[in-house]
């Protein structure tokens, strides 16, 4: 096809700025290109023939989802609802094209749009109604409907990656060593911070304090290993505010929850936050700003972030109508059925549950696929009373994008809870990306937020500095020399009791330090001290070489000297000797002149 996509309403690109748009356009034109290449992978991937063109069938529907446009109108009552607008030919062949894609009638595809089923009361008074459904809840449940479809694909997909690389191990069970690498979300600080910016945050610092119990839970091992009290390895750096953001009833994403389910609006939800977290020292209001009514701050590990509540109670209540999920899990659509055959994607999906509850037993109440409908409407059908159905449920609540992330989530910490992690710290030197630069404060602010600087200040506390027997020995044995030291070796003593020794003669009483089974413990002041004691004694001894050396020299000076002065004094005799007898013949040679002439 040459469509750029720009006919659908998801990849419309009217709210974007020019430069976003023409990345959009670019970044289409290079999906088109790579095209070929995407269909060998899911070829190589193991998908049939049936699933690829279910999965490209799937991608067009959601984006005709995104098509569907929709009129208010006043229902039955005098109540206020809406209608799919066939007068717009793009809406009306959207409805068209979703509805053969499901395998259902257009006029049912429409109503569990514009309809929510409502069971209510009990016994024989009990009843069934269609309300209507406004216009912004309407397009809300359409968004909701494209987000659960592709959501369900991408875990089909996801799935089917790991099955064709998940190798089968020696035993022939389902479980295989398997390598997996896992980027730990830095801390999100932007202009304007929304329910995406906390997820965010919530999840980094989970993913860092499992990092942190990984650091000390070793800490713990090692000293129970040397069989020293391991109750002196405790770390709790943020678990303040994790008890906040989703450790109690008043924590913020468990009152946003609460605040999804009973429809509050965000000024109430922000009110409550600030009212439950008065005397916290994580959750702050914000004073100092316009509108501050709706932000408050939470003092996270790497510093503190000003939320904006405006908008959490609607990003978070994203969810479509059981009407719609209805429509999903009868879906004559094979493929569709497929993607909704897994419990566990099911689960996944947003649904909202429309009879004042949500099923306690949420797997026996769901369907076969293909099967009856499910919830409150199933019962009736299926001649149980609604009072029995409901009997079953809990206090109204819905399955929010919160919870959905924090089950996510829940789910991740119980798979690196069973593997044996390691970690790569990863820092920038500055912004630019260029080499031989250093931007100080840039990589302070990421050892901070990563939590090093916490983690190297835990490890300075106590006796934090390890040495084995054979390195303390082989650093330090110089300092003493004794007949004990000279003794205890030739009576073959063990390391641990030369390293006693020499620890008790080395070190004042006040200096503390404790001997394991393979390792000495003690404070970096004391390995400091020894250290400088080696230091010197190395610098001593030094200066005795030099000492030693700088004789020896100048003794060869004073004897090469004395030699030179000998020397020098011979050829001074010879030369003044021979300066003498020639000044002596020369006289002798005049004289005789002198004396014939006369």
């Amino acid at each position: 096809s040459e469509d750029d996509g720009s006919d659908y309403g998801f990849s419309s690109d009217e709210d974007l700025s020019e430069d976003e748009a023409e990345k959009g356009h670019d970044f289409v034109t290079s999906e088109y290109d790579d095209i070929e290449p995407t269909r060998d992978a899911l070829c190589a991937l193991g998908l049939t023939a049936a699933d690829r063109r279910g999965l490209w069938a799937t991608l067009v529907a959601i984006l005709e989802v995104g098509n569907l446009r929709f009129l208010p109108e006043e229902a039955d009552g005098g109540l206020v609802g809406c209608k799919v607008d066939i007068d717009k030919p793009m809406s009306a062949a959207a409805l068209a094209r979703v509805a053969q894609f499901l395998d259902q009638d257009t006029v049912v595809l429409e109503t569990a749009l514009c309809y929510r089923t409502v069971a209510a009361g009990a016994g024989r008074r009990s009843s069934i109604a269609k309300l209507p459904l406004s216009q912004q809840v309407a397009e809300t449940s359409r968004d909701a409907l494209a987000t659960s479809l592709y959501s369900a694909l991408f875990d089909f997909v996801a799935a089917q990656v790991n099955k064709r690389t998940n190798p089968p191990s020696k035993d022939g069970s389902d479980a295989s060593a398997t390598i997996s690498v896992l980027d730990v979300f830095g801390l999100e600080i932007d202009q304007h911070n929304s329910l995406e910016q906390l997820c965010i945050n919530y999840t980094n610092e989970r993913l860092q304090q499992f990092v942190d119990t990984h650091v000390v839970e070793s800490e713990r091992a090692f000293l129970t290993d040397e069989g020293l009290d391991p109750s002196v390895a405790s770390y709790a750096a943020n678990q303040d505010v994790l008890e906040s953001l989703d450790g109690n009833p008043s924590a913020i994403l468990v009152l946003l929850n609460e605040a999804s389910a009973l429809g509050l609006e965000d000024s109430v939800f922000a009110r409550t936050i600030l009212e439950k977290h008065a005397k916290s020292r994580v959750v702050r209001p914000v004073r100092a700003k316009p509108a501050a009514a709706l932000l408050f701050s939470v003092a996270h590990r790497g510093g503190a972030v000003e939320y904006d509540a405006h908008g959490f109670v609607a990003k978070n209540s994203d969810t479509m109508q059981a009407d719609i999920a209805d429509l999903l899990y009868a879906s004559g659509n094979s493929f569709v059925a497929k993607l909704f055959a897994d419990a566990s994607s099911a689960a996944d999906c947003n649904l909202t549950s429309n009879t004042d509850a949500v099923d306690e037993n949420a797997e026996a109440a769901k369907p076969r696929v293909g099967g009856r409908l499910h919830s409150a409407r199933a019962a009736f059908l299926a001649g149980a009373a609604v009072a029995k159905f409901k009997a079953k449920r809990k206090m109204a609540s819905t399955k929010t994008i919160s919870s959905l992330f924090r089950r996510q989530l829940a789910f991740l910490e119980r798979i690196s809870n069973h593997s044996t992690p390691h970690f790569v710290r990863c820092i920038r030197p500055n912004e630019d990306r260029l080499p031989r630069r250093w931007d100080a404060s840039l990589v302070t602010n990421q050892l901070n937020h990563l939590g090093i600087l916490g983690l190297v200040a835990f490890k300075s506390r106590g006796l934090c500095e390890r040495v084995e027997y054979g390195r303390l020995l082989a650093d330090f044995h110089e300092l003493v020399q004794g007949r004990r030291m000279f003794r205890l070796r030739d009576q073959g003593a063990s390391d641990r009791r030369l390293c006693e020794e020499l620890l008790t003669r080395l070190l004042p009483s006040f200096c503390q330090w404790k001997l394991g089974r393979t390792t000495a413990f003690m404070e970096p002041r004391t390995h400091d001290r020894l250290s400088r004691c080696v230091r010197l004694k190395v610098a001593h001894s030094s200066r005795v070489l030099q000492r030693f050396a700088r004789t020896c020299v100048l003794v060869q000076f004073l004897r090469e000297r004395a030699a030179a002065v000998r020397i020098q004094a011979q050829a001074r005799g010879y030369l003044a000797s021979e300066r003498f007898q020639r000044q002596k013949a020369a006289q002798q040679t005049v004289s005789a002149q002198f004396r014939r002439f006369k």
